[in-house]
């Protein structure tokens, strides 16, 4: 989950705030302290040395427990990241600018504002580059690195967990609002997001520090599913990478402290180190742990929610105190804003989930002990289930979700996790879908005073009668003061394709219109030649095998970082048809530099008659108007993609055969001008001839066409002609003594045979590697050689 969704959503909803006239802002102090929050990405309640791990090494974190207050009962907001509440990289929008973040609020009452570490609260609002929704935009004078997304299991650089490598499309890094990794790297993460720490502190030092207060945000990557450790941290810990990757975060946890001891300005500094919620405990040696509480990450039992909380501020937080009073993160926000009453005011009161727990804190409440967990209840949700609320010591369950490991011996541990290691990123029940729900009449209720791993529920009596009316009335309150909101989330961009699998996508009348508005305002004149240069990746027929494309995506590089030209026929009217049109133009208009697509036979095809992607589009938009937009907007960008493309200025690329005319009416398809190809008057029926093809054409059909062939290269000065309108079982022939390249990249596109498909991949050297793609067939990739192609 997000640590974000558990800390900046700590907004209730609020309504703006705004400062007094007559407030005046003061400098730091220990009753108005600076304000630094930790925050520990699926840190277990029992994963550090201080909250009982009998094996973790003892680090920084334990030392700042020492020095300060750790709390035995706090609980976050959550226990996962909620279907409602994150935002992934390909939403288009994030958190309604009408919520108050954090940063916001503290804004308004003086602060200034910093962050470094993982965001997850929205990107970008309108297009691909706006960052409507960064943290920059959300209240933070200053944002060093940051994961906008985060670091998931698709993210592992050592392939020793997810063997694909990393996904680019889920793992990148910006540093302030700018993208600089994409896929990320870990090795130096942690030091570059400290040193950030450092840089802000050091500028507000020599800037305003005497003058107003700052409130810094460190949301760690650490230790989410994708666990990792720098080379310094590397084999640290005898848990494994898991206690390696706590041992490197730790560190940076003492880095904090150290600097503001060394600053002067520790005593007026509060800092807070939380987790956003339980283990992930399906990832077994690499899930973390619970100290035996029940379930973890993804359901409401105690593993799930309850969590290490550890505050620190020397001569104001007691030092080794443990506090067993019920806490929230929630109730971050209403005391940060009570130590700033005098420079806030509501402008619409609205109920708060959290309260204020500032005495708490700094061990100044003479209140009896357990009274803060009577004042406001905890309450458990999953998705938008309420699952559970705590009143005190009691807990009632209404629901419960399956958990993984509930004891220490599971039937399914060999399976799951071989010698501990975690198979795979999953969750047992992570969204909670009402099939996975138990529901209890009457709800549980455990006494997790006495029985804080819930194994032993209270049977029916008049004080489990009491509690069970207890907590009815106090969820009538809490569903009184819900606000409905709009759900934002689901709205994706043009590139969400690049994450989506092999399924038919349900595209919106709208989302097609603006896509083919924005693909024609791209082309700038008809029949163009597009000029190529190496490194680049040179793609044949795929013929809308759309698993095919998203495998050489994935196997043979992204768009964004690999140059790509697909010679045509990338359509051919079967299923999938208009998933690969779409993913083909979002590239084109995300990538314009790094992708071009010329017209194939087929698209020509389509063009020029209503085949069945035509007919396609009339299933699937029945509506006669929007049909006709769309069949209209599509050929005219069909017929609209260049014919030609230009390798090293040596080699013609091309989807169509060579016609048995083009040696007399060849300079009225390309004509040589100095160094470039203008198109004149270009005869589309020389490069696409009526006659039908056949399927499969063997070299004994080409040998026909030599003579022409060796002339046309001549008069042109080209060495060699690329085309790919032949299915080829092995992928790739060369003929005429390479002067004719033919290629083919969808795999089985022959009734005949099954084809191999084949992408040319040509390096920065001019050198030619032919990758052969896996597509969903399960097929094993390899590479061939062939030293022959060289230019």
């Amino acid at each position: 989950m997000s640590p974000v969704s558990l800390f900046l959503l700590l907004i209730f909803p609020l309504s703006t705030f705004q400062l007094r006239e007559e407030c005046t802002v003061q400098p730091p102090s220990p009753r108005h302290p600076n304000i630094v929050v930790l925050m520990i990405d699926d840190l277990g309640y029992g994963d550090i040395a201080a909250y009982g791990h009998p094996t973790q090494e003892y680090t920084q974190v334990d030392r700042m427990a020492a020095e300060g207050t750790r709390f035995t009962q706090a609980y976050s907001a959550d226990r996962i990241v909620g279907g409602r509440r994150v935002f992934v990289p390909y939403d288009i929008g994030g958190l309604p600018k009408t919520e108050t973040t954090m940063a916001e609020m503290l804004k308004d009452a003086g602060y200034a504002t910093g962050m470094v570490g993982k965001w997850h609260l929205g990107i970008n609002e309108n297009n691909a580059t706006d960052g409507a929704h960064l943290p920059s935009k959300r209240g933070f004078d200053y944002v060093g690195v940051n994961l906008p997304f985060t670091n998931v299991w698709q993210c592992d650089t050592t392939k020793e967990f997810y063997d694909k490598g990393p996904d680019p499309s889920l793992c990148f890094l910006y540093d302030g609002d700018d993208i600089v990794q994409q896929p990320m790297k870990f090795e130096h993460m942690t030091e570059n997001l400290v040193g950030d720490w450092k840089r802000f502190l050091m500028t507000r030092l020599a800037q305003d520090q005497h003058e107003r207060p700052f409130f810094f945000y460190f949301s760690f990557p650490q230790v989410h599913s994708t666990q990792f450790a720098s080379k310094r941290f590397r084999g640290s810990s005898v848990r494994g990478i898991y206690g390696d990757s706590i041992n490197e975060m730790s560190w940076a946890v003492g880095e904090v402290l150290d600097s503001l001891v060394n600053a002067g300005i520790a005593e007026n500094t509060l800092v807070i180190l939380m987790s956003d919620h339980g283990p992930h405990v399906e990832l077994c040696l690499n899930g973390g742990s619970t100290a035996g509480l029940k379930g973890g990450k993804s359901n409401s039992y105690e593993g799930g929610f309850r969590i290490p909380f550890i505050a620190w501020q020397p001569g104001t937080v007691k030092p080794s105190r443990v506090s067993h009073e019920v806490i929230s993160s929630m109730d971050l926000f209403p005391t940060f804003r009570a130590m700033n009453e005098e420079c806030l005011f509501e402008k619409e009161a609205l109920r708060s989930d959290g309260i204020n727990i500032a005495d708490e804190l700094r061990g100044e409440t003479d209140d009896v002990e357990g009274s803060l967990g009577k004042a406001r209840p905890i309450i458990y949700y999953c998705n938008t289930h309420l699952m559970a609320i705590r009143i005190g010591d009691y807990k009632v369950h209404y629901k419960t979700s399956p958990i993984f490991l509930n004891t220490s011996v599971d039937p399914n541990l060999d399976y799951f996790c071989p010698n501990g290691k975690p198979k795979s990123d999953w969750y047992v029940s992570q969204v909670c879908p009402d099939e996975h729900l138990q529901k209890h009449y009457p709800p549980l209720v455990f006494d997790l005073i006495r029985d804080p791993y819930e194994q032993y529920p209270l049977q029916n009596s008049v004080k489990s009668q009491e509690i069970r009316f207890q907590a009815m009335q106090r969820l009538t309150e809490h569903k009184s003061s819900l606000v409905k909101v709009k759900n934002v989330l689901g709205n994706f961009n043009k590139t969400d394709h690049l994450q989506r699998g092999p399924i038919e996508h349900d595209y919106s009348f709208g989302f097609l219109s603006e896509l083919m508005e924005d693909a024609l305002d791209m082309i700038d004149g008809e029949c163009r030649v597009e000029y190529l240069s190496p490194p680049i990746n040179i793609c044949g027929d795929i013929r809308s095998r759309y698993g095919d494309l998203l495998d050489i995506f994935r196997n043979c590089g992204w768009p964004f970082d690999q140059k790509y030209a697909f010679l045509g026929n990338f359509i051919d009217g079967g299923k999938f048809s208009l998933e690969t049109l779409v993913l083909l133009i979002c590239c084109k208009i995300c990538y314009p530099q790094n992708f071009v697509i010329l017209r194939g036979n087929f698209e020509h095809e389509l063009v020029k008659t209503e085949r069945k992607f035509i007919g396609e589009l009339r299933v699937r938009y029945p509506d006669s108007q929007k049909f006709q937009a769309l069949n209209t907007s599509m050929k005219s960008y069909l017929k609209r993609l260049p014919l030609v493309a230009i390798l090293n200025r040596k080699i013609v690329c091309v989807n169509g055969l060579i016609s048995s005319n083009i040696k007399q009416e060849s300079n009225a398809v390309l004509v040589k001008n100095g160094n470039s190809f203008e198109n004149h008057n270009t005869r589309l029926e020389i490069l696409f001839p009526e006659s039908d093809y056949p399927s499969v054409v063997t070299p004994a059909a080409i040998e026909e066409e030599s003579k022409t062939l060796k002339e046309l290269l001549k008069s042109m000065d080209m060495s060699m002609i690329i085309n790919s309108n032949n299915v080829i079982k092995q992928g790739y022939q060369f003929n005429f003594g390479h002067q004719l390249l033919t290629i083919t990249t969808g795999t089985k596109l022959a009734k005949a045979f099954n084809n191999r498909g084949i992408v040319m991949m040509m390096d920065r050297h001019n050198k030619v590697n032919f990758k052969t793609i896996q597509g969903l067939d399960g097929e094993e990739s390899l590479d061939l050689n062939d030293s022959a192609l060289r230019v």
